[in-house]
C-alpha cells in the first residue's frame, strides 16, 4: 500500500466520525518488533512520526502486546502524569480520549489504528460499536477483529483532580544534552583535573629542590601544562556555546567551527551563504548552529566523504540551511530513519523549537542531503 491510500482511508475515518487524530502505527520488522507510527490525519504536529515504541510500551506497543482494543476515555484521570509520559503520543497530540485497535495480518498483530479527540468521555459503546461496524474485516489491508466494548476500557479511572497534559519534553534534545553534559564530565575528569594535579605536584615539588636549573624546568613543565589546561577549557567553553555564535554571528560562527572540523576530522566544508553579517535571535542563531553542527558532524562519521556542501540563506523573511554529501548514504525511507533517529529526531525537535521546518533526503550510494527552513519575524538588534 502506498502512503496515498493509508492517508485516503485515514482521512475518511476521521471525517467520517469527526475524530481529532487518527494515526496508524506500523510494526518495523527485526529481532526485536518496534512500532512507529507512521501515517496521521488531524495532527498538531509531527512529532508522532519520532515515536517508536518496543512491543508492550506506549499505547501502540499495548495493544500490539495484548492484541487487545484499548479505550480511554479521560486520559488526565485516568494515567498519573509518568503513565502520560509512557504514552507520548497522547502528550505530543494532547489526545483526551481514544480507541486504539489492532490491525492483523493473518494470526499476528502488524499494526494500531489510533482515533481519539482532544476532549474527555467522547468514546461511549454506540460510537465503538458504529466504528467496528464501519471498518470491519478490513483496513488499509489489515484485519480487523470483532471486540466488546466493555473489555476495551481501560482499567484506570482515577478519582481526585485531573492530572494536566503538560507540553511533550523534547527527548531527543535531553537525551543530547545528557550526553554532552557526561562528554564534558569526563574532559574535565580525564584531562584539566589529572593536568592540575600534575602542576599541583610540580609545584610542591620545588621546595625540595636545590638546583635552580632543575626549578626553572620544572616552571617550564607548569607552564607548558597550564596552556594545554587553557586549550581544554576554551575546547569546552566553545562546545557549550561558541562565543563567536554571540560575537559576531551565525556566518562566522559557522566559519570558524568549519575549520575546526577541517583540522580534526579532515573534512573540508564548503560554505555558500548570502546573510554576510545578518544577526537574528538568540534562538534562531543557535538553533541553525546546532542543526548545522549536528549534519556536518554526522557527514564527517558516517558519509566517507572528505568534502560537504553547506548553503545558508535568506530569502524575505525565511532562513534556509542545506547540508549536502555526495557519500554512502541510507536507506531513508525505511521506518526507523523515516520517523528520526536520534540524532536526525534532535535536529528536528531544534526547528519544531523555532517554528521550522526540518527534512532530509538520502539513499545508499546518493548521498544525504539535511535541509531546515524557519521563518524570521525580525531581526534582532546588533
Amino acid at each position: 500500500m502506498d502512503s496515498k491510500f493509508y492517508m485516503t482511508q485515514i482521512r475518511n475515518l476521521k471525517d467520517q466520525f469527526q475524530f481529532d487524530f487518527v494515526s496508524i502505527a506500523q510494526v518495523v520488522a527485526g529481532p526485536h518488533p518496534l512500532l512507529v507510527w507512521t501515517h496521521a490525519a488531524g495532527n498538531k504536529s509531527r512529532r508522532f512520526l519520532r515515536i517508536v515504541l518496543e512491543s508492550g510500551k506506549g499505547i501502540a506497543g499495548g495493544v500490539h502486546k495484548s492484541g487487545r482494543a484499548m479505550v480511554i476515555q479521560n486520559v488526565p484521570k485516568e494515567l498519573t502524569l509518568e503513565e502520560q509520559v509512557a504514552h507520548p503520543i497522547t502528550v505530543a497530540e494532547e489526545l483526551i480520549s481514544l480507541i486504539a485497535l489492532p490491525l492483523w495480518i493473518e494470526d499476528s498483530v502488524q499494526g494500531i489504528l489510533l482515533m481519539s479527540f482532544r476532549e474527555p468521555d467522547k468514546i461511549r459503546e454506540e460510537l465503538f460499536r458504529q466504528v467496528l461496524d464501519a471498518i470491519m474485516p478490513s483496513f488499509c489491508g489489515y484485519s480487523v477483529h470483532d471486540c466488546e466494548y466493555s473489555s476495551a476500557l481501560h482499567s484506570g479511572g482515577k478519582t481526585g483532580e485531573p492530572v494536566p497534559i503538560y507540553e511533550m519534553l523534547n527527548h531527543h534534545i535531553i537525551q543530547a544534552q545528557e550526553e554532552e553534559r557526561r562528554r564534558i564530565s569526563r574532559m574535565l575528569h580525564d584531562n584539566v583535573v589529572q593536568e592540575l594535579l600534575g602542576i599541583q605536584v610540580h609545584l610542591r615539588s620545588i621546595k625540595y629542590q636545590q638546583d635552580p636549573e632543575r626549578v626553572t624546568a620544572i616552571l617550564d613543565q607548569t607552564d607548558e601544562l597550564l596552556t594545554q589546561i587553557q586549550n581544554e577549557l576554551r575546547t569546552i567553553s566553545s562546545s557549550l556555546r561558541p562565543t563567536s555564535l554571540d560575537d559576531l554571528g551565525l556566518s562566522a560562527a559557522l566559519r570558524s567551527h568549519f575549520r575546526w572540523v577541517e583540522e580534526n576530522h579532515g573534512v573540508l566544508v564548503h560554505l555558500t551563504e548570502n546573510i554576510g553579517d545578518s544577526r537574528y535571535s538568540m534562538e534562531v542563531e543557535t538553533a541553525f548552529y546546532r542543526v548545522c553542527q549536528e549534519a556536518v558532524l554526522n557527514a564527517c562519521k558516517y558519509s566517507g566523504c572528505d568534502e560537504l556542501e553547506v548553503c545558508l540563506y535568506q530569502t524575505g523573511n525565511q532562513l534556509t540551511l542545506k547540508v549536502s554529501d555526495q557519500g554512502k548514504g541510507f536507506d531513508a525511507v525505511h521506518p526507523v530513519y523515516s520517523c528520526y533517529g536520534t540524532g536526525l529526531s534532535s535536529m528536528a525537535e531544534r526547528a519544531e523549537l523555532i517554528d521550522g521546518d526540518f527534512s532530509f533526503t538520502s539513499s545508499p550510494g546518493k548521498g544525504t542531503t539535511v535541509n531546515m527552513t524557519a521563518p524570521i519575524e525580525k531581526e534582532a538588534e546588533s
